[in-house]
């Protein structure tokens, strides 16, 4: 089903719920027993990995702090409903079963909404999702568009989302009787990238924000350049296990009063990211 269609048949149940979020937005960190009565008392679990820049990543100036546009938002937003943090760190492929498992309450990082992921978990999504191919200095297979990446390999993390965007490019490149896109599963984008420095891959598909610091890295300068990017049809934010409500909430209620005093629009000039990227804050909900 077309991600457009997927909107479509959600959207009451959205508005709905956004409805509720803004009535209820302003930040009262002193009525948390009262406004999120399951979590008075505890730490909110978030589960991250360190390597989505620029919406979570290590701090090159010290490498035990954790910082980007995402994390700085959930700061925002569990000081407003009176929380503390708990940061749950790992591998993409290895967190994202931790928010469905209920070991921890929210996983941030870029994540995008997709109807596979909503058959386990709730969103609060608050931005749209842009993706850029990278391929090495010199674009030698002169990869331009989504056409030219049939029958060449590509290393994707998995469950990321641009593993999903290259598997359906693949899936359209079969449709056309083209060869599909070889796609090289690899644990985190750093594996990825190393594959595509030793011309194991022809390219990686990565978020816009990450891919344009990566290239613009010495390291990066040197050997890699942006094939081609597009706006992914698909919206990002935070997401929760589908039985927590409360959660939902508290997202919504913080991101909504961030958004309200500016400090959402703040938080996109800091780490570079166009406003025009910011998606209405919606609670979706399959």
């Amino acid at each position: 089903m077309h991600f457009k269609n997927i909107i479509l048949g959600i959207a009451a149940v959205a508005l709905l719920l956004f409805a509720t979020a803004q009535a209820d937005a302003a930040c009262a960190p002193d009525k948390v027993s009262e406004k999120y009565p399951r979590y008075a008392g505890k730490a909110v679990v978030v589960a991250v990995t360190p390597m989505t820049p620029p919406f979570a990543y290590t701090n090159p100036d010290n490498l035990d702090e954790i910082i980007g546009l995402e994390v700085e938002l959930m700061e925002g937003v569990m000081a407003c409903a009176g929380l503390e943090i708990e940061w749950l760190i790992g591998k993409w492929s290895g967190i994202l079963p931790t928010v469905f498992s209920g070991a921890s309450d929210l996983m941030i990082g870029n994540v995008v909404y997709s109807e596979d992921r909503a058959k386990q978990g709730d969103f609060v999504v608050f931005i749209r999702n842009s993706q850029t191919v990278v391929v090495r200095k010199g674009n030698t297979r002169s990869i331009v568009g989504p056409d030219s990446l049939c029958g060449l390999k590509a290393a994707q993390t998995i469950g990321a989302a641009s593993a999903l965007a290259m598997q359906a490019y693949s899936d359209k490149c079969l449709a056309a009787g083209k060869p599909p896109i070889d796609i090289l599963m690899a644990e985190n984008q750093e594996s990825a990238f190393r594959q595509l420095s030793v011309n194991r891959v022809d390219t990686v598909m990565e978020g816009t924000e990450g891919a344009t610091r990566r290239i613009q890295s010495p390291i990066g300068q040197r050997n890699f350049e942006a094939a081609f990017s597009f706006t992914a049809d698909a919206m990002a934010g935070a997401i929760t296990r589908n039985d927590n409500d409360e959660m939902l909430q508290i997202l919504a209620d913080g991101m909504t009063a961030m958004k309200e005093d500016g400090r959402i629009d703040e938080l996109f000039d800091k780490y570079q990211i166009s406003r025009e990227q910011f998606f209405p804050i919606q609670i979706l909900k399959k």
